[in-house]
């Protein structure tokens, strides 16, 4: 699937908007690389002449029935500019009459009209004034204005794995909503979806070298992005719930919102050490609902953390942002050791990225076993707090079993997978130099 990712979407296009109470409307859709307008059809005003481009004082006389004879809609509280949306007729804002000579101070003093196709209440074009220098004509005008950064997409019914047919929303990051845009197909729904999460995540590539320069080698930010986090409880009203992960340096980060300040970075609602966790993309036979798009994330304690995104091609950016981050972690510490248990002693097992495991005892040092990546034959564990470990001999080529117990039993299985994967990884040589943070060290097979 091509996912056109080189540079920023610029698009246009007509859409149906579910916006409140409203009924669906027909809007254009315009993106640009860091902003989405939305421009729903209206009628204005407009005239070459000085004296309809200034503002202008209009006096109405309020009548003893029917007051003003005109509607007002808008305002900050429904995010749209204050407009005149209705002029009742046979009163003293309606435009001029043919017949009986009147005119209407609203109409002839150039004021912008809203119109709307299925406001029936609303006068017809051919009513209004066509006086020297006033033109009344119909134009795209803007309805909505999403920033793109940290914004997020919503292809499903909020909280739930229910998707809307060919509809989504975009949420801006201060909680402004698109409303619902209805597409005409499916894959127009896609095609806007895509271009959609190729600017945002254009946005926060450029967002995170910014940041990056403000913290030291270790501590760069590999991935930034929303999710939605499904709840453990299925009883609860909302299945899923948006969140933002972010991972940096060791650990990965889950967010109520996108960290803006340095502050914001300790205020994480978790924490995870990268090369301590598990994450696995689910294929279609290990979903957990209708959600598509979906990867699991096991925790160092054994709990099994379920994200969903919207696009494909969200999924294979968070997949090689964390098999980086990992890389990159194992790459720095080179080494890690977990207390053990061995036969009622206390013992110390080093994972040691060019050594392979060592075995030794926590008070004397002393070194017990030690034995290559490439001897590890097979291995297993009961779940709680053993690991069973089959090494191969090189002399003899007998298998040699070797069975520790640990406090932290997932931390440790999730570690060993880290540094295998991060040893499978520098053996190709691509891999390594496309990695823009890798050290000079030099490694054994």
């Amino acid at each position: 699937m091509d996912f056109r990712t080189g540079a920023e979407e610029t698009k246009i296009g007509i859409c149906l908007l579910q916006d409140g109470s409203r009924e669906p409307f027909e809007v254009r859709l315009h993106l640009a690389k860091d902003i989405l307008t939305i421009q729903e059809q209206d009628v204005i005003c407009v005239s070459s002449e000085a004296f309809y481009s200034s503002e202008r004082t209009v006096s109405i006389r309020r009548q003893t029935i029917g007051g003003f004879g005109l509607s007002i809609k808008g305002g900050a509280e429904h995010n749209i500019p204050v407009i005149i949306s209705k002029i009742s007729k046979e009163q003293r804002g309606v435009p001029s009459d043919q017949s009986s000579g009147t005119s209407s101070p609203l109409c002839d003093s150039g004021l912008h009209l809203n119109f709307h196709p299925n406001n029936t209440d609303s006068l017809s074009c051919s009513s209004w004034p066509t006086s020297s220098g006033l033109k009344w004509e119909k134009r795209w005008c803007d309805l909505r204005l999403i920033p793109l950064l940290h914004s997020r997409l919503s292809h499903y019914i909020p909280g739930t794995d229910i998707a809307r047919q060919n509809a989504f929303q975009v949420i801006a990051v201060d909680g402004v909503c698109s409303g619902v845009i209805q597409c005409l197909t499916a894959e127009d729904c896609t095609d806007w979806l895509q271009a959609l999460a190729i600017n945002i995540s254009n946005l926060t590539k450029h967002n995170i070298k910014k940041i990056n320069r403000n913290f030291p080698v270790n501590q760069q930010i590999i991935y930034m992005g929303w999710v939605e986090d499904r709840e453990p409880d299925s009883l609860q009203d909302k299945l899923y719930t948006p969140k933002y992960l972010a991972v940096r340096g060791s650990c990965l980060y889950k967010f109520t919102a996108p960290p803006v300040t340095t502050l914001d970075w300790t205020k994480a609602v978790r924490s995870y050490t990268v090369y301590e966790i598990m994450c696995k993309i689910l294929k279609d036979s290990d979903l957990w609902d209708r959600r598509k798009h979906c990867f699991s994330v096991q925790t160092e304690n054994g709990e099994d953390l379920i994200f969903s995104v919207e696009l494909e091609y969200e999924l294979i950016l968070w997949e090689k942002a964390f098999q980086m981050a990992t890389f990159l972690e194992v790459e720095r510490i080179q080494c890690k050791t977990y207390a053990c248990v061995l036969e009622s002693h206390l013992m110390g097992l080093t994972i040691d990225f060019n050594m392979g495991f060592v075995c030794f005892d926590a008070a004397s040092k002393i070194v017990l076993w030690r034995y290559k990546f490439s001897q590890l034959k097979g291995s297993s564990d009961d779940g709680k707090s053993k690991i069973k470990f089959l090494f191969q001999n090189i002399d003899t080529k007998q298998i040699e079993a070797k069975e520790l117990e640990f406090s932290n039993l997932f931390a440790v299985l999730h570690c060993i997978h880290s540094f295998f994967a991060a040893k499978v990884a520098c053996m190709d040589p691509l891999y390594v130099g496309s990695q823009p943070f890798v050290g000079k060290a030099k490694y054994s097979n």
